[in-house]
This record gives C-alpha cells, structure tokens and sequence, in this order.
C-alpha cells in the first residue's frame, strides 16, 4: 500500500477500535470528496486488516482493554487513569503505527489520521472532541485539528507549537445530519407531540448504559410506543449478541421489533434493531440510525455536534473522559439533558410531548448555535494547502 497511489490520493489511517474516531475521518474524506468530485480517489489503512500479525494483536488488546475500560468500575477508572497519562505512551504509539509508516513511507499524498495511536509522524490527525489528551501533542503531525480553542489551549499546554494546531471552528457533523428536511421533520414530529427515540450502544457496549436501556429506557417508554407517540430504534454497533437479546426482551413485553443488519434497514416497527458486521459499516449505520432520530439516548461521544443539527439528547453515563468533557461541555450550554434526568426520561418526555416538546425545543434552540462546519472547514485546509487541488485541475 502506497506505491500504487497518486496525487489524486488522500489516505486515511484508522484506529481499529471504537465508532469515534472512524466516524470523524469518514466525514472528512466525504467533505474532501466533495471538493474533489470523482477525480480525487480515497482509501483508508487500517492495521487489523492491513497489518501484520502483531499489529494485528497489539490492537486487539488495546481494543479489549476500550471494552473493558466502558463496564465500569475499578477498570473503568484504571482506563481513565492510562488515558489522563497518555502523553507518556510514545513506545506504544510506535508500534501501534508501525505498520501504516511502512506502508505509506513512499505515499507523498495528504494522509489523516483519526486517532494519535495511528498517527505516522506526517500528514493531518483529527482530534475531533472537546479534551484533547497529552498524546495528540507527542504524535509529530504536520497540523493536528480541534474543534474548539479550549482544545487548542489544552494541547499547547501539552508542548504543541502554535503553528502545529488547527482550530477549525466547529465540531464535525455528517453533512447528511444536518439536511434542512431532517431538521424540519424533526421540528414537525415534536410539535406534533411524537418523536423517533434513538438509544446509541458504543463501540465498547458499555455494561452500564445497556443496563439502562433494558431496565428503564424500554419498559419506560412503552406506553407511549404503544400509543403511536414514539417509535424506538436501538443502535448496537457490532454487538449483535445484545441486538438479539433487546429483539428477545421486545417480544416478552409485547412490542413488534424488526432486527436489521445490512444497509436496507427498516424504521417500520415499534422498536428497530439495528447491529453492523464491522466498524466501517457501524459508522455508516450509526449515521443512517442518526437521520431517522428526533432524541438520542446514550453517551454523546463522537455525537457531540449533533443537538446543533437538531438532534435532541439524554446523555448517559459518560464511561470515556472524551464523552465526559463533551458532554459537559453541552450541558454546561443547558443545550440537552443532564445525565441525572436519564432515570425520569420516559416520563418527561411523555409531559413535554403534550406542550409540542417545549422544553426539547428550547433546548434546541441554545444549540442551534453551536457551531458545526468542522468537517467542511477541516476538508478545505487539507485541499488547498495540499497537491490535491492542482492535480484534480
């Protein structure tokens, strides 16, 4: 991989391990394809099918310990931990982007990564949230880009240089998210006291956000499914083993369900299913779930941008420090929920669905400023400061 591409190439390097990352470079290169129309060719390295066998297993065990750092407890603490002292990791993320600097060493091509553990000591890295951690300073990318100055702060503290950071003015939001139809449908459905609900697994199918679902979030709001009023779609990522046991638990309590896996996905039923094979199809999958949703329930992550594209949110509880300091950030704006309201969300928004979603809609409202061209504006200082514009002429 390398040799074969020219300079109408940009690659992408992957971190193989949640939906975040993945989902922030997807966007890019969409907006990037974009500007460059169907000359400019794409393509992205990622080390669990790319790799050697031990990068293959190196990131298998950093996967695993994603996953278990989301089932809470002394793990999840001990992840944060490793995650606050990750500016120490620099043997790590050498062997974790091993593989993809021997692949590209003779690409010359704009490459954007999405995770410092990929990073190949060149290119664009995309650090698409609100904390930035001490390892996205260390990585020797050319410009690392944030979506906010709090992050741009934060990693020049961390010993990143001025001219190295990139504040790109917004948050990154896919561009279908945010079509002027979906946002109006949106607007509709909640005045008129009915809304798609949306609960969104993580890529580390958080024990504790599950848990929720199936013991307050289903049962919860199956009144008002009954009633015509909500229409619930469940998003497992590439869990299928819990897709199937929420389809189980629907049945037992007397609710239609479809369980759909594959890109014809049905929003038909009472409540929707929705599981992928792999992380690239869990990303499309997320975002395809996203335009069908009026509120999300879960851990805002990589969705952070999202209220402002007029999708309303309850988060859960944030098992990532990234989904943590997003969160805050939001709530600090009184733009969603806070994660306290979970346990009373059925309840509320059956009460704020009769006054035409008020509350919602206020909420809305404060985010609707937030700013969310980080995808566009990222895409356009890789074209025009890069050899893609000249050679797609």
């Amino acid at each position: 991989m390398g040799k074969e591409f020219g300079d109408n190439h940009i690659v992408g390097v992957t971190s193989p391990v949640g939906l975040g990352h993945r989902y922030y470079l997807e966007t890019v290169i969409s907006e990037l394809s974009t500007l460059g129309g169907n000359k400019l060719k794409t393509a992205v390295f990622d080390p669990s099918e790319h790799g050697s066998i031990f990068s293959k297993a190196l990131w298998m065990v950093l996967r695993k310990m994603y996953e278990l750092g989301a089932q809470g407890g002394t793990l999840e603490k001990l992840y944060k931990f490793t995650r606050t002292n990750s500016d120490k990791a620099g043997l790590a993320m050498f062997l974790t982007s091993i593989d993809a600097r021997v692949a590209l060493k003779e690409f010359n091509g704009p490459i954007l990564s999405d995770h410092a553990l990929g990073c190949i000591g060149k290119g664009f890295l995309i650090q698409g949230d609100v904390w930035a951690e001490g390892l996205y300073a260390k990585t020797g990318a050319d410009m690392v880009f944030v979506p906010v100055e709090d992050a741009a702060k934060l990693l020049k503290k961390h010993g990143l240089s001025d001219g190295k950071v990139r504040d790109v003015g917004g948050f990154i939001v896919s561009s279908i998210l945010k079509n002027r139809r979906l946002r109006e449908d949106r607007e509709a459905h909640l005045r008129e006291g009915r809304a798609y609900v949306s609960f969104f697994g993580t890529g580390a199918s958080a024990r504790p956000h599950y848990e929720y679902l199936q013991r307050r979030l289903l049962p919860g709001l199956k009144p008002l499914i009954d009633k015509g009023s909500v229409t619930l779609n469940v998003f497992t990522g590439k869990n299928s083993r819990k897709a199937y046991e929420i389809a189980k638990q629907c049945t037992e309590i007397g609710l239609n369900c479809s369980l759909n896996e594959g890109l014809d996905l049905d929003f038909d039923s009472q409540v929707n299913i929705v599981y992928a094979k792999n992380i690239k199809e869990a990303v499309a999958f997320m975002v395809r779930v996203g335009c069908m949703t009026d509120i999300g329930v879960g851990m805002v992550g990589e969705k952070v941008g999202w209220p402002a594209a007029g999708i309303y949110f309850q988060p859960l509880y944030p098992t990532s420090l990234n989904a943590g300091y997003n969160q805050e950030y939001l709530i600090g704006r009184d733009a969603i929920s806070t994660v306290e309201e979970a346990e009373s969300f059925p309840e509320m928004l059956e009460e704020d669905l009769k006054t035409g979603a008020r509350k919602i809609q206020r909420r809305l409202k404060v985010a609707n400023e937030i700013p969310i061209e980080g995808a566009q504006n990222a895409a356009r200082i890789i074209y025009d400061g890069s050899s893609l514009k000249d050679s797609l002429v």
